[in-house]
């Protein structure tokens, strides 16, 4: 089975799995809303701390006090984030091993791993802030230097949130766990990530284009308002099938057994294990 239609197959598995729970769909919209309300009680935390009436919003300035208040709120942020994730990874796992999850039963496995979800939410936040200001402030060449590392730390935390979810390992232990496991499958396991791109891509240019002809037709904010349900819903079941992919990857690598609904997908190869 050549790569592309390796990646098409293992998107369809992850479809496959998530038809059966849409239940589960739920979780990254619970996400959004709650970030939403974290994001909106800081921000307007920061308003009450530093707005003077007397210079209005035009001369706003944030005082010490307002900026400790942001980086709070990236923290929470980034726990929110990573709670609901683990919580999807929770109820896949649940499904892949042939149970029966619902949208409480992946909750309920989300809070018994907060122990670990919010220090491992704490230090992947706080390595991407220091990634972010080290590029703000290098040359053309160290930003792509600051990048590079930056997308081989996603990478390699491909799978930390499972990891998270099974071995309840602390941060570093965690990210020594996950990359481990990707050096084992560090080839074709992006096999199944390309094919839910690609997927979301291919789904993507039919809203480009409606969107597209209702902004032509009736302005710009009637093109949005007309694409943004359609790309929210995108956005949540592409989330919904990377989890899904990461649970099987995890569970694969882990314990050589194939998952339920990926036994025509090719694991073997899939996740042919490098030395």
């Amino acid at each position: 089975m050549g790569r592309f239609r390796r990646s098409l197959e293992l998107a369809k598995a992850s479809w496959a799995t998530l038809k059966a729970d849409r239940e589960l769909l739920a979780l990254p919209v619970f996400s959004f809303l709650v970030a939403l309300v974290v994001l909106g009680l800081f921000l307007g935390l920061v308003f009450i701390v530093d707005y003077d009436s007397s210079v209005g919003l035009e001369n706003f300035e944030l005082s010490p006090a307002g900026m400790i208040l942001l980086v709070i709120a990236g923290v929470m942020l980034s726990i929110v984030a990573t709670y609901f994730q683990a919580a999807m990874v929770g109820g896949a796992r649940e499904r892949l091993t042939g149970g029966d999850p619902t949208v409480s039963s992946a909750l309920a496995t989300a809070s018994s791993r907060l122990g670990v979800i919010v220090p491992w939410a704490i230090f992947s936040w706080t390595v991407g802030a220091v990634l972010r200001a080290i590029e703000e402030n290098a040359g053309a060449v160290g930003r792509f230097v600051v990048g590079f590392i930056g997308m081989a730390f996603r990478v390699v935390t491909f799978l930390a949130v499972p990891v998270l979810v099974v071995e309840s390992l602390g941060p570093i232990k965690t990210l020594k766990r996950s990359a481990e496991l990707f050096k084992q499958t560090w080839g074709e396991n992006l096999a199944g990530q390309a094919g839910i791109g690609l997927v979301s891509f291919l789904a993507f240019i039919p809203i480009a284009i409606i969107g597209g002809l209702v902004a032509a037709v009736a302005g710009p904010v009637a093109g949005i308002i007309v694409a943004v349900p359609f790309v929210a819903a995108l956005v949540v079941i592409t989330t919904s099938l990377t989890a899904i992919y990461q649970t099987a990857l995890y569970q694969y690598v882990t314990t050589n057994e194939i998952p339920t609904n990926f036994e025509t997908a090719d694991l073997p190869n899939s996740f042919r294990q490098k030395s």
